[in-house]
C-alpha cells in the first residue's frame, strides 16, 4: 500500500505517471467520456449473500480505489463492476474520521484513465460535473457549481450545487477540464441542491491518517457490525467506552446517541446528541439528533424550537425541514406538517421518507389520488422496494379501483409474484373483481405461506367465502383468524358476521354484545348487535342497537336501510320513512334501490 501514497503525494495526480494537462474546457460529454470509465459500482453484500448496498468507487490505479467507508469494514463481501468486468474487492485502509477507504483488486482491473487532480482551489462559482452511480442504473453525470468550502470537524469539504442520489458516494467531483475535485460524500449532505465531497488531495492522505487511526478505526469496524446485527446493548457499552477514551471524536457520541436511543436511555441519548453539536458545529447532524430525541419523548415545544433554531442557521437542509414534518405532524398541525414535508422534497427530490409521510397525510385525509401519485412515484424511485407498490396496490383496492390494483400487480418483479404478501392482494383483487373462486384460492395461497398478518387474511378469506355462501367454511376461516389473533376485535367482528349470516345468530349476538361492552364507542359492534337482533327479530332491542351504531357514524348506508327495514316490520312507519330519508341524504343510489325493495312493497301490501 505505501506504493499509492507515494504515487499519489509523488506526482500529484491519479496515475501512474502524470497525464497531459488539460487546459480548455471540457463539454459535458467529453468530462463524461474521460471519467466514467475510472467510476466502478461498487457492490456491499451480507454475510448470507445478499445485496446490502450499492454506491461508487474511484479507479486511483489499476488495482486500486477509494470509496466511502460506511458499512465497508463489516461488509460479507465487496465487489467492483467496470465496463471491463466484475471483481473482488478488499478493504485496505481506511481514514474513518474522513470517511475515505482505499480498497484493491487481486489483479489489476482497468487500464488507467487520465484523471488528473485540480492543483488549485476550488472556488464558489467553479462549474462541476458529479460523474457517479445512481441508484444501480449505471454512471450518470450532472453539473452544477461549488457553493464554497465547509468546515466540518476532519476538515473542509467542497459544498456543490450538481444533484446526485443515493449510490453517487464515492463518485467523482470533476472541473470543467476534466480535473478531479473530490469524492462524493452522499453522507454530508443537505438536499438536492446542497451536496458535499472530500476533496481529492486526501486519497493521497488516507494511508497514513489510517495508520494513526487505529484505535478509532477498530472502534468504528466494530460499531457498525454492532448496528448491522442491531445488538444495541453491546453497542451502548462500547460507545461509552469509546467516547470515554476519546471525548473529543464525534463519531463516537454518533454511535453513542444512536445506542442510548435504541436502548431507552433518554438521559444518555440527549447528552450525546448535545456533545456532537459542540463537536461538530459545522453539521446539522447533532442538532437534528436532538430534535428527534425530543419528539420521541413528547417534548414538542422543545423540538420545535430546535428546530427553529436550525432552520435560521441553514434552511437549505431537507433532513431539518423533513424532522419539522414530523414534529407538526404528532402536534397534529397536519396542514404545516405537509407543507414542511413538500419542502423537504423540494430540496432534495430523494428523500424516500418525506413521501412516505406525504402519502400517509393524503390517504388520513381521504385523498386517494394525491396518496396514489406519491405511492406511484416512490415506487418509480426505488423499483426494487416492492412494498411502495404493495402500498399502491393496497390503496387503490381502498379506492374500490381493482383494475388499477391488477395492472400493478402485473407489474411486479417475478421474484415476488408468488409471495404470501402477492397472493393475498391478488385474493383481495380477484374478489373485488368478481372473481372470489379465483379470490379464494389466492387467499389460500398466501395463508400456506404464513403472510406477515395471516389473521387478515384469514378474515379476507372468510369474506370471500361468504359470498359464495359458502357458510361454515366462512365460519371456520373466522374462528382461523381468531386463533391467530385472540385478543383481534377485527377477528372477533367478522367471526360474528358470518355466524349470523350464516344461521347462527344467537352466537353472533353474544359475540356482538362482548364487543359493545368493550367498546361502546365503536358503531361496527353496535351494528352487528342490530343486525343479529334484527335476525332473531328482536325488533325493538334491534333499533336501539341501530340507533345507536348510526349515532356514533351516521354515514352508514346499510344500517339506515336495515333501521327503515325494521322500524316498518316493527308497525312504526314514521320512523321507518325518517331512516329513509336519512338513507337518500347519505347514499341516493343505494335509497333507490332500498325503496323499490322495501318501500313500494310494505305500501303495495298496504293497500
Amino acid at each position: 500500500m505505501k506504493i499509492l501514497f507515494a504515487v499519489l503525494s509523488g506526482c500529484g495526480c491519479i496515475a501512474l505517471a502524470s497525464p497531459p494537462t488539460v487546459a480548455a474546457e471540457l463539454s459535458p460529454a467529453e468530462v463524461y467520456a474521460l471519467a466514467a470509465p475510472a467510476i466502478g459500482t461498487l457492490e456491499l453484500r451480507s454475510a448470507d449473500g445478499s445485496q446490502s448496498d450499492l454506491r461508487s468507487a474511484l479507479l486511483v490505479v489499476p488495482d486500486r480505489f477509494v470509496s466511502v467507508c460506511d458499512g465497508l469494514a463489516e461488509a460479507g463481501s465487496l465487489q467492483i463492476s467496470l465496463p471491463s468486468g466484475r471483481f473482488a474487492a478488499r478493504l485496505e485502509a481506511q481514514d474513518a474520521e474522513r470517511n475515505l477507504c482505499i480498497l484493491s483488486t487481486p489483479v489489476a482491473s482497468h487500464a488507467l484513465p487520465a484523471l488528473a487532480l485540480r492543483q488549485t482551489a476550488a472556488q464558489p462559482g467553479l462549474r462541476v460535473f458529479a460523474v457517479a452511480n445512481a441508484l444501480g442504473y449505471g454512471v450518470g453525470i450532472s453539473d452544477g457549481l461549488v457553493s464554497g468550502l465547509r468546515a466540518f470537524p476532519s476538515g473542509d469539504y467542497i459544498q456543490f450545487s450538481a444533484p446526485i442520489s443515493p449510490g453517487a458516494q464515492g463518485g467523482a467531483l470533476l472541473d470543467s477540464e476534466g480535473k478531479l475535485l473530490g469524492i462524493v460524500d452522499y453522507r454530508q449532505r443537505s438536499g438536492q441542491n446542497v451536496n458535499f465531497a472530500a476533496p481529492a488531495a486526501w486519497i493521497a492522505e488516507i494511508e497514513t491518517r489510517a495508520a494513526t487511526q487505529g484505535d478509532a478505526n477498530r472502534f468504528d469496524a466494530e460499531a457498525s457490525k454492532l448496528v448491522s446485527e442491531r445488538r444495541w446493548a453491546e453497542l451502548d457499552k462500547l460507545a461509552r467506552r469509546w467516547a470515554s477514551q476519546a471525548p473529543a471524536s464525534p463519531q463516537a457520541w454518533r454511535y453513542a446517541a444512536l445506542a442510548a436511543g435504541e436502548v431507552g436511555d433518554v438521559a444518555q441519548e440527549e447528552r450525546a446528541w448535545r456533545r456532537l453539536q459542540g463537536l461538530d458545529r459545522g453539521s446539522n447532524q447533532g442538532g437534528i439528533g436532538l430534535g428527534a430525541a425530543l419528539l420521541k419523548e413528547g417534548r414538542f415545544d422543545d423540538a420545535l424550537a430546535e428546530v427553529e433554531k436550525l432552520l435560521a442557521r441553514d434552511r437549505q437542509d431537507a433532513s431539518i425541514w423533513f424532522l419539522y414534518g414530523r414534529i407538526l405532524q404528532a402536534a397534529r398541525r397536519a396542514g404545516d406538517a405537509e407543507a414542511a414535508y413538500r419542502q423537504a422534497t423540494q430540496l432534495d427530490p430523494w428523500l424516500i421518507r418525506a413521501y412516505v409521510n406525504l402519502a400517509e397525510l393524503a390517504q388520513q385525509r381521504g385523498d386517494h389520488a394525491t396518496a396514489a401519485a406519491i405511492w406511484s412515484r416512490l415506487s418509480g424511485l426505488d423499483p426494487a422496494n416492492t412494498d411502495f407498490r404493495y402500498q399502491l396496490i393496497g390503496l387503490y383496492l381502498q379506492a374500490n379501483k381493482p383494475e388499477r390494483a391488477f395492472i400493478s400487480l402485473a407489474g411486479l418483479p417475478a421474484s415476488e409474484v408468488d409471495t404470501a404478501t402477492a397472493n393475498y392482494l391478488q385474493g383481495l383483487t380477484l374478489r373485488q373483481l368478481g372473481r372470489p373462486v379465483d379470490g379464494v384460492a389466492a387467499l389460500r395461497r398466501s395463508i400456506a405461506k404464513a403472510p406477515p398478518g395471516e389473521a387478515q387474511a384469514w378474515i379476507a378469506l372468510a369474506i370471500a367465502l361468504a359470498e359464495l355462501d359458502r357458510h361454515p367454511e366462512a365460519i371456520e376461516a373466522s374462528r382461523q383468524a381468531l386463533k391467530v389473533a385472540p385478543e383481534s376485535d377485527a377477528a372477533k367482528l367478522w367471526l360474528a358476521v358470518e355466524l349470523k349470516d350464516g344461521g347462527r345468530a344467537n352466537e353472533a349476538l353474544a359475540i356482538a354484545r362482548e364487543l359493545t361492552a368493550a367498546h361502546p364507542a365503536d358503531p361496527a359492534a353496535w351494528r352487528q348487535q342490530g343486525f343479529a337482533l334484527a335476525v332473531l327479530d328482536q325488533r325493538k332491542a334491534a333499533i336501539t342497537a341501530l340507533e345507536k351504531s348510526l349515532e356514533l357514524d351516521p354515514k352508514q348506508a346499510k344500517v339506515w336501510a336495515a333501521l327503515a327495514e325494521v322500524c316498518h316490520a316493527d308497525g312504526q312507519q314514521s320512523a321507518a320513512r325518517r331512516a329513509y330519508e336519512q338513507l337518500r341524504a347519505v347514499d341516493p343510489e343505494y335509497a333507490r334501490d332500498t325503496y323499490r325493495t322495501l318501500i313500494v312493497t310494505y305500501e303495495e301490501g298496504a293497500q
